[in-house]
């Protein structure tokens, strides 16, 4: 395991590579917004992420992403410390602003097909996804499944054959229009008690079905989405 100090000088050598250090701001300069979600138009969004990816490509082929998964899927299998201690360099760098979509493939998508997927979903996903090959939104909330997933009213149906199919309705959904897949709760069981018979699947966001409706915010942009879900 690499001295943490160490460690640390060679992450800003690579950073110095790839990134410019941020310089202190002054009150009044450079850019005033404070959104929590961004206000992008369709493009912007894809040209913002399209740039988020190409830094998490950069990094995890130089070995400073997934610091913390196993080495089977391109990560270094080190402890959590040391993801904090090249966050804290990263943070000195002008390095592109991460959207939540991001943390939510390579932080709980990806790790959770490690640990419950089959070999072939996590052969095919979980490098991909930790390199941002792969982007993964959520598909939770409904219009009355918020806080409480498990009131999740969006069915999968299995059919003899063993396919599912997918109905139903999520809304709040950020990310939406540019994500590759989306991580959908669903009810697979209406006999038992609310917290069980839900099922998670993996749905491609260009799969026959799929309708990403953006919800149009006051400010002109649109952070959030509809997605409709029609015999997928």
């Amino acid at each position: 395991m690499p001295d943490i100090a160490e460690f640390g000088e060679q992450a800003t050598a690579w950073l110095t590579t790839v990134a410019a250090p941020r310089t202190d701001s002054v009150w009044g300069d450079g850019p005033d917004t404070v959104a929590v979600f961004e206000n992008w138009t369709a493009e912007e969004e894809q040209a913002h992420t399209d740039e988020i990816a190409a830094y998490e490509q950069a990094k995890f082929d130089a070995g400073w992403g997934a610091l913390n998964s196993p080495v089977e899927y391109g990560g270094r299998d080190l402890p959590l410390s040391y993801v904090l201690a090249f966050r804290r360099v990263e943070d000195t760098f002008d390095v592109p602003k991460r959207t939540e979509m991001f943390s939510v493939t390579q932080q709980l998508v990806a790790p959770t097909i490690a640990q419950w997927g089959t070999e072939e979903q996590r052969t095919r996903f979980v490098r991909a996804m930790l390199r941002a090959d792969v982007i993964a939104c959520q598909l939770f909330s409904e219009t009355e499944a918020g806080s409480d997933l498990a009131a999740v009213r969006t069915r999968a149906t299995q059919a003899e054959d063993g396919s599912w199919t997918i109905d139903g309705h999520k809304v709040w959904t950020s990310g939406a229009r540019v994500a590759h897949y989306g991580v959908a709760l669903c009810r697979t069981d209406s006999t038992v008690a609310k917290h069980a018979g839900l099922t998670m699947f993996l749905i491609p966001m260009d799969a026959p079905g799929v309708d990403v409706r953006p919800i149009r915010q006051m400010t002109g942009g649109s952070s959030f989405n509809e997605v409709y879900l029609d015999g997928v």
